[in-house]
């Protein structure tokens, strides 16, 4: 198997991943959630795998320090807060699968340590 299928495999696990992290900050079943959220989302108008996660990966290093990661997560999910915030489209999970693949970060680094309630940002 070549590196671009390699890439596109974790990719792939990564997004799955990326349902149930979103159903966590949702507060709900992530299989319910999961659910839901692919018979009812709308595709996302931003294209995150084009957004330059570096102000993150830059500084949020193991073993992922809440006093660095979260203030750089913030930063970067709150230049697009209209699009992470709104779970009637893909973008939540979009943005968390690729900023997580960009890292690589496993999952829980930043959704339920650096967020609030509902939202990413």
């Amino acid at each position: 198997m070549g590196a671009r299928s390699s890439s596109l495999l974790v990719l792939l696990f990564l997004a799955a991943a990326g349902y149930a992290a979103a159903a966590a900050v949702a507060g709900e079943d992530p299989g319910q959630f999961g659910r839901r959220l692919l018979q009812s989302s709308q595709s996302c108008s931003t294209d995150f795998s084009k957004v330059d996660y570096s102000s993150v990966t830059r500084v949020c290093k193991a073993p992922f320090p809440t006093s660095a990661c979260c203030p750089a997560f913030t930063s970067l999910a709150c230049k697009y807060k209209s699009q992470v915030n709104d779970f009637s489209t893909t973008c939540p999970i979009n943005f968390i699968a690729y900023l997580n693949f960009a890292g690589p970060y496993q999952d829980g680094v930043f959704v339920g340590r650096c967020t609030k309630g509902t939202s990413l940002c």
